[in-house]
């Protein structure tokens, strides 16, 4: 059956294709964690019946309200240390980004990516995680279908 092409050879991708992979994976693993802990917060308001009057909850403005709630003490715990541990995570996000977009730069599909309408802050990184998951479709002269963009894509937000 390998002869008649109908199985697919297997190629194992080389360790920069799957660091660059592992970079992507855990990017989206700390910017889960990071939308957990502002959901946590959030929940915490809704608890309390204290009203978000600010869009950004987590900006400038957001910040200070939060400084200001009244809440009980395991709460208030609770909300400080989530700020807490946000802020680390915007951190290391940001620098993990600036990490893939390094790498995405010189690959040749990141300009035809990059036209694809994303969301504020994510224009680079999105063609990145695409490229480093269609790595090897590529280098097998395998298409890539829109299945495969459309989940990469939603795993990337």
């Amino acid at each position: 059956m390998p002869f008649r092409d109908l199985i697919w050879a297997i190629w194992p991708p080389d360790p920069r294709v799957r660091a660059e992979r592992e970079q992507a994976r855990f990017r989206m693993h700390l910017v889960k964690h990071r939308s957990m802990l502002k959901q946590r917060i959030h929940s915490v308001l809704i608890n309390w019946g204290k009203p978000c009057p600010v869009t950004d909850l987590f900006g400038v403005e957001g910040r200070r309200l939060l400084d200001e709630l009244q809440v009980p003490e395991p709460w208030r715990g609770s909300i400080d240390a989530s700020l807490i541990l946000i802020d680390d995570l915007e951190v290391q996000i940001a620098k993990i980004s600036d990490e893939l977009k390094l790498t995405g730069v010189e690959h040749p599909y990141t300009p035809l990516l990059m036209t694809a309408p994303l969301r504020r802050g994510t224009k680079l990184v999105v063609p990145t995680t695409v490229i480093g998951a269609a790595a090897h479709r590529v280098a097998r002269k395998t298409p890539i279908t829109f299945a495969d963009r459309r989940i990469v894509l939603q795993r990337s937000s």
